[in-house]
């Protein structure tokens, strides 16, 4: 539940980090307000809203020129994209009888499902392709790509045969670079 509050916060935060203002110069935000004007609705940005340790700098509105050379005033939100709250994952159960506190979530077609080991061991049925077995029928572990050498050899476009399937369980790392 944590989890999924902080994905709909960085999905918040990804959507408004340049939300467009044309009617002001202001280069602080510290009132929320709410003004018409004849072609557009501002909403501001509250920052109370915002956990203030998973910011790298304050909010601020910053001057922008658009393709058509107009200039408007935009949001600027810059987050570490680490939570401050909470730890982050898992994303992926290690075995098919884990329940949904082990998984993250996936998007398909619209959805969002959870994962949980009973949606991993139906990935083959889910896709009705053969090739989405990613566990070991005899002892149920999935098989999970959890280092940086592992997921460079699966997520590259010739996909080394030993992780071909394979789940990703990668925690935030900055020796992570992708």
């Amino acid at each position: 539940m944590i989890l999924n509050k902080f994905r709909l916060m960085l999905l918040f935060i990804a959507f408004f980090t340049f939300a467009c203002d044309k009617s002001s110069n202001n280069t602080s935000n510290t009132t929320p307000t709410t003004a018409n004007t004849d072609d557009s609705v501002i909403i501001e940005v509250n920052p109370t809203h915002f956990l203030t340790a998973g910011l790298t700098e304050s909010i601020t509105k910053v001057s922008q020129t658009l393709a058509d050379g107009t200039s408007v005033m935009c949001y600027k939100i810059v987050s570490n994209n680490t939570p401050s709250d909470h730890t982050q994952g898992p994303w992926c159960p290690t075995n098919i009888n884990d329940g949904i506190d082990k998984g993250g979530i996936w998007f398909e077609g619209g959805k969002l499902y959870d994962v949980d080991g009973p949606f991993v061991k139906n990935l083959a049925t889910f896709y009705s392709n053969t090739t989405w077995k990613l566990y070991n029928t005899t002892t149920g572990a999935i098989n999970v790509t959890d280092t940086k050498a592992a997921c460079e050899a699966a997520a590259r476009p010739n996909v080394d045969p030993l992780f071909a399937s394979n789940a990703f369980n990668l925690p935030r790392d900055p020796d992570h670079t992708f």
